[in-house]
């Protein structure tokens, strides 16, 4: 007589995945992963623990844990991203470490790779090129950008506190 909404199965604490949604969970609920998530790419709403895969990790609501892939996208993260290339659209609290590291919000933490880009910074920044439009905290890199800092552009050391 009633049906259970997929979000009042129990999370699935090991996905397997192939592609996107193509995958596997025990128990059966690949949108919420509480354990590990490994795969060669993978689609998932929410990761509580780890998100283990070759080519791409894509989170579209909340990573909790760690995330590592060659491209790394999730909404709002409390955790760490490693890999190649890693987006958080929104909010970061933790450290991205990666060739390329972007966070179109605020970023509270550290990052660390060639190229970093935060809209709102408050950590610290070492790479080659690092920006961010407002800034609390520090970058060092060769190239510095901070709009909104006391001078907008330096070479190795830049921040505001």
């Amino acid at each position: 007589m009633c049906v259970l909404p997929a979000a009042a199965q129990p999370a699935g604490q090991l996905k397997l995945s192939l592609w996107g949604r193509a995958a596997v969970a025990s128990p059966n609920n690949i949108d919420t992963v509480s354990g590990v998530d490994f795969g060669l790419g993978s689609t998932t709403q929410y990761v509580t623990g780890l998100q283990w895969d070759i080519l791409y990790a894509r989170t579209t609501q909340k990573l909790n844990g760690v995330s590592m892939a060659l491209f790394s996208r999730a909404r709002d993260v409390d955790g760490v991203q490693l890999g190649g290339v890693q987006l958080t659209e929104r909010e970061i609290w933790g450290v991205q470490l990666g060739v390329v590291n972007a966070v179109t919000q605020k970023m509270r933490g550290v990052q660390l790779g060639a190229f970093n880009y935060a809209w709102h910074l408050r950590g610290v920044q070492f790479g080659i090129v690092n920006y961010a439009y407002a800034i609390k905290g520090l970058q060092l890199g060769l190239i510095n950008i901070c709009p909104h800092a006391y001078v907008p552009a330096m070479v190795f050391i830049n921040g505001r506190f």
